[in-house]
């Protein structure tokens, strides 16, 4: 592993892969959404989006909160701050489609942005 990793790139390098692919997540939220148990996601990550309508029927019982965290709007910042996360376009996206889907936990949530120094 090359001196330049930060710890956080060791722990997270294959996580969006796997939720690709194993969906481990969205089970999860099955369950929460199964027996109406609050939950609050913050996240960097556009595949959030995948999960739009298991946290819409959350939300309908205030029981779902999401953030998306925004570091920087510059992507070249961004992608030296948090290499292999969600571009800053991507994650407005997120934003944006929650926000479109008449999900109250996007409506009443926020991203949280840092500002870029």
């Amino acid at each position: 592993m090359a001196a330049a990793d930060t710890r956080a790139e060791r722990c997270d390098r294959s996580v969006p892969t796997r939720e690709r692919k194993l969906r481990i997540t969205r089970g999860c939220l099955d369950v929460l959404a199964q027996f109406r148990n609050p939950v609050a996601i913050i996240t960097k990550n556009h595949l959030v989006t995948r999960d739009i309508d298991i946290l819409r029927e959350l939300a309908a019982c205030n029981a779902a909160a999401v953030n998306v965290s925004v570091t920087s709007l510059d992507p070249t910042l961004q992608r030296v701050l948090e290499p292999r996360t969600t571009s800053p376009q991507g994650r407005l996206d997120a934003i944006e489609q929650h926000s479109c889907s008449k999900n109250s936990s996007w409506r009443n949530g926020r991203a949280h942005n840092s500002p870029a120094h």
